[in-house]
């Protein structure tokens, strides 16, 4: 099951048959980053989780590691400010983070923003 609907998945799919697997989707993205941190920044999706969000961003750190444990210490006290400061009066509502056994972007730590769609909020309205 997938997370996007066919269309998006179709497309995610094909890109990703052609892209030159040595290069990394985040080190060479021409999306604009919305927030800039000092090791980290939120960039746009290319292709979100449409099924499940209507937004769907992600933090994504500004080097290589495969998963939070690689992070070092500057790093990883960032990425607690983030997510204990900067998010929770952000507007995104859910974090989401596969698993590095699960990582479509295998060895470049990210985080899934989302804004869920209405029907899988838990929030009330």
């Amino acid at each position: 099951m997938s997370l996007r609907t066919k269309a998006l998945l179709k497309k995610y799919e094909a890109d990703r048959a052609t892209q030159d697997p040595d290069l990394c989707p985040f080190c060479i993205s021409d999306e604009k980053i919305k927030k800039e941190f000092t090791y980290w920044h939120i960039l746009p999706n290319k292709y979100p989780y449409n099924k499940l969000a209507k937004l769907n961003d992600l933090l994504v750190l500004k080097r290589h590691a495969r998963s939070e444990k690689d992070l070092t210490p500057e790093e990883a006290k960032e990425l607690l400010s983030i997510k204990t400061n900067f998010l929770p009066e952000s507007i995104y509502k859910v974090i989401y983070e596969n698993l590095p056994t699960q990582q479509s972007i295998q060895g470049h730590y990210h985080v899934h923003l989302l804004i869920l769609h209405d029907k899988y909020s838990v929030m009330p309205k």
